[in-house]
């Protein structure tokens, strides 16, 4: 499966992620280097599985441009509307 995100998201115009799913982006690498956010039970591994990503605690989401995560379920909905508006 990560090796499956890992390409698709070469090709990908956006990348999102919700909930614990930036655990996934995390593990394929797509993180490194951004800011990022996830379910607050899941703060901690997120950090864990990525050291090189600012993990921002209070966010709903988060916008790198081409890479967008979000704290939860709800939040994620905050993110769809985001992710129209920009597009």
């Amino acid at each position: 499966m990560l090796n499956w995100v890992k390409s698709h998201a070469e090709k990908a115009e956006l990348i999102l992620s919700v909930c614990t799913g930036a655990l996934i982006l995390a593990r394929t690498g797509l993180l490194d280097g951004l800011e990022a956010t996830t379910h607050f039970l899941a703060v901690n591994t997120l950090r864990e599985l990525a050291p090189q990503t600012r993990v921002a605690t209070e966010k709903k989401f988060t916008d790198n441009g081409r890479i967008i995560t979000s704290a939860g379920v709800s939040a994620g909905i905050d993110m769809a509307f985001h992710v129209v508006e920009k597009m």
